[in-house]
């Protein structure tokens, strides 16, 4: 009779060793030869909202919104919406929270008629700062 065996390990790899830092060049006191015109920072573009803000598009309309909440921006265009539900709007107020978390507020650029009834008819208009048009 033999002894059971055990079944053997495989050998440790060795680990890699961790690059060097780089070391960057300091920055040349040396004047742009560019014109200051050409080197103007170029405004950022504002994300546009789908014309359809429902349950079938709130992954979409997450991702869109995720990054923009998270790069500081808090600006989105929602002149598009033609269709809003109760899950579009409520995805609008958790990038709303998202961003007054963050010390800032959620501003919905040009929003559409559709989307400021569907808000005022949930009770949360004000909440996303949208209101009637006079």
């Amino acid at each position: 009779m033999t002894a059971p065996t055990t079944p053997k390990r495989a050998p440790k790899r060795a680990k890699k060793p961790v690059a060097a830092a780089v070391a960057v060049p300091a920055a040349s006191p040396e004047p742009p030869s560019a014109p200051v015109a050409a080197m103007a920072p170029v405004a950022p573009t504002v994300p546009t909202l789908p014309s359809t803000l429902t349950l079938r598009q709130v992954g979409e309309v997450a991702a869109l919104l995720m990054p923009v909440v998270a790069s500081g921006r808090y600006a989105v265009d929602a002149s598009a919406v033609l269709q809003c539900d109760t899950a579009g709007v409520q995805l609008l107020i958790a990038a709303s929270k998202s961003a007054a978390a963050r010390g800032g507020a959620l501003v919905l650029t040009g929003a559409s008629p559709a989307l400021v009834d569907g808000a005022i008819r949930l009770g949360v208009a004000a909440m996303l700062g949208l209101e009637r048009a006079a």
